[in-house]
This record gives structure tokens, sequence and C-alpha cells, in this order.
């Protein structure tokens, strides 16, 4: 108990992030501008790719996963076309534009099938 203790003391007065509010949805909760400069990049890739592949996991038992021949550069190209589109949006909302459009295309008439 008495190490748990100190543990505690320690990491509240050592380090200056305890207090600090942390977002849970990373990247997700940037605006497509600020999402995709250089600095923020590759988290912003690394969360679109974790993203999508999670809501393909909660649909498994429904469909397909949306864009199963595509790699990690056709899905962020999907997102960033949504987010040149629309700057000012929140990743997460832009990401889930981008899978909206690509179901559409999948979905066509002229795509079933083949």
């Amino acid at each position: 108990m008495l190490a748990f203790a100190s543990m505690l003391l320690a990491a509240a007065t050592a380090d200056p992030a305890i207090g600090r509010v942390v977002n849970p949805r990373g990247p997700g909760s940037l605006t497509c501008a600020t999402a995709f400069l250089p600095e923020n990049r590759a988290a912003t890739e690394n969360w679109i790719a974790g993203f999508w592949a999670a809501w393909d996991m909660s649909q498994i038992t429904k469909a397909e996963p949306l864009a199963g021949s595509s790699d990690l550069n056709g899905i962020v190209g999907e997102v960033e076309k949504i987010c040149r589109e629309k700057p000012s949006s929140s990743l997460i909302f832009a990401t889930l534009d981008a899978r909206q459009a690509v179901k559409a295309r999948e979905e066509s008439p002229a795509n079933v099938g083949s």
C-alpha cells in the first residue's frame, strides 16, 4: 500500500501533464486541416487505419469489410479527399463520410458483381 501511495505522489508531483485533459479520440477530434499537417500525419494515418478496421469488425456479421481490396494509402486517400472538401470537419466525421462514399461506390450497379 505504501508503494502505491508513493507512486501516486511521485506521479502527481513530477509530471506536469497530470491534470490536463486528454482526449481519448486522439487525432479523430482534430480538424482535417490540422490532422494532415506533416507533424500529425503519421498519428492521423494510424488513427484512420484503426478506426476503419474497428468499424469493419463491428459490422462483420452484416457485411464484408469496406474497401477490403484496398490498402492503407487508398483508405487514407479517401479520407483526404473528403478533408480537402471540408477542411474544418473533424477527422472522425470525415472518415465516416469517406466510408459512406466508398460504400455507395462499391454498391453502385456498375461495381456489383465485379
